[in-house]
């Protein structure tokens, strides 16, 4: 028998789903900081829970506990900013260590094609053209031509490098071309988290905006205001000590 959900996991699940259902053209790029959406509305939740037998009579359960989700959003919308982080990070790491190692390994390998060149054992032409090659991209595309080029050769190559390591160098080489292409499990994986968190904010921004209606129903819009702040935090006014002086231009004398 599967184990059974926390609360926190059924709500994750539940507003994914809801996230997900959002139309296309509800969603952008976030806009703003989830930590500071969830301060700016949480007085206003706090007043809604306190005024809760007047807004029975304009609300239905369902829209007040969408209110009431509004932190729990944030927080989840936070979380998929730090996940995205994470891949990306990893991706990152990954991608500088396999390109060092393909860069060293196109560096080994041409200089054998060459030599074999020089010996009239390989088109130098063919040589001459993998050499050209620049970009990332191109350094693992250099390294799938050189194994192809060197396969005849193989047993020069073990000797020089070990058993195996015309395969290996082909492996290596794959697997960059399949980490760079942006189709791959990796990439995927990060375009659906902020596609995710995209919708995410799309959610927090519908009920920001549903979350002052209904305390200005019940109130007004000034009150309102006061208890929901922005999403976004308010620019810091520079202090005394902060605003340049300007110094006064002394005339020539």
């Amino acid at each position: 028998m599967a184990a059974a959900k926390t609360k926190s996991e059924v709500v994750v699940h539940d507003t994914d789903a809801l996230a997900l259902a959002l139309d296309e053209g509800a969603v952008r790029t976030l806009w703003f900081d989830p930590e500071v959406a969830k301060r700016a509305c949480a007085d206003g939740i706090a007043y809604i829970a306190q005024q809760a037998a007047k807004l029975e009579a304009k609300l239905t359960a369902s829209e007040l506990k969408a209110l009431r989700q509004i932190p729990g959003l944030c927080d989840r919308t936070s979380q998929l900013i730090r996940r995205i982080e994470q891949l990306r990070t990893a991706q990152l790491g990954f991608t500088r260590t396999l390109m060092a190692q393909t860069y060293e390994t196109r560096k080994v390998l041409l200089l054998i094609a060459e030599t074999l060149a020089v010996k009239g054992k390989v088109n130098p032409a063919e040589v001459e053209r993998i050499r050209s090659g620049a970009g990332n991209l191109d350094a693992l595309q250099d390294v799938l031509d050189l194994t192809e080029l060197l396969k005849p050769h193989v047993k020069v190559v073990d000797v020089i490098l070990d058993t195996g390591a015309l395969g290996a160098a082909a492996a290596l080489a794959s697997e960059g071309v399949a980490r760079l292409n942006t189709a791959s499990p990796q990439n995927l994986e990060i375009a659906d988290a902020i596609d995710l968190r995209d919708r995410y904010a799309a959610l927090i921004g519908k009920r920001h905006t549903a979350l002052r209606s209904t305390i200005a129903s019940i109130t007004t819009i000034e009150k309102a205001m006061e208890l929901v702040g922005g999403l976004r935090a308010p620019a810091r006014r520079a202090t005394a000590e902060e605003t340049p002086v300007e110094t006064p231009v002394q005339p020539p004398a």
